[in-house]
């Protein structure tokens, strides 16, 4: 299930939350099935009204929550955590309410994950390439299993279009 926090109003949006003790409502929200999401920190948000939110489950090692996606029945979100891959762990949830990492570390090209989109089949990730490669970029349909591709010209992709349609790299 999932925990109640207690009401978000727009005086406190912006401001520090009493029942959360956070600064703020993170790196965005997102609507995936019928739910507003919002990660932040150690947590993921979710609500059906966008006026009372709830804490979703998540692996208790997680921090730095930041970006979601949601595709082929599957809520993605990438996140930073102490003992897990550096900057890149993802999550994955089915239920949207019951999130873990997935096993393994399949994206070590890449120092600190920086976004996600879902179109066109694909889950894709961007970053910071680390110094022995160009790859800053991967995808996947399964949010578990995932390829690298390149950019030939830039050192860093901090953000994905979510237009429903990309370069294939195949």
């Amino acid at each position: 299930a999932v925990a109640n926090i207690g009401t978000i109003t727009s005086a406190t949006a912006n401001s520090t939350n009493s029942n959360t003790g956070n600064s703020d409502l993170g790196s965005g929200v997102y609507y995936f099935e019928g739910y507003f999401y919002t990660p932040q920190g150690n947590k993921i948000y979710r609500s059906r009204d966008a006026i009372t939110w709830g804490i979703c489950n998540t692996p208790s090692t997680m921090d730095g929550a930041s970006r979601m996606a949601f595709g082929n029945g599957i809520f993605v979100c990438i996140a930073s955590t102490s003992g897990h891959s550096a900057s890149n762990s993802i999550l994955i949830s089915t239920d949207g309410v019951n999130f873990s990492f997935i096993s393994t570390a399949p994206i070590t090209t890449i120092q600190g994950l920086e976004d996600i989109a879902f179109g066109n089949g694909y889950f894709v990730v961007t970053g910071k390439p680390s110094v022995s490669t160009t790859t800053a970029i991967y995808r996947s349909n399964d949010g578990i299993n995932w390829s690298a591709g390149s950019h030939p010209s830039l050192s860093t992709l901090s953000f994905v279009v979510n237009s429903g349609s990309y370069r294939d790299w195949e």
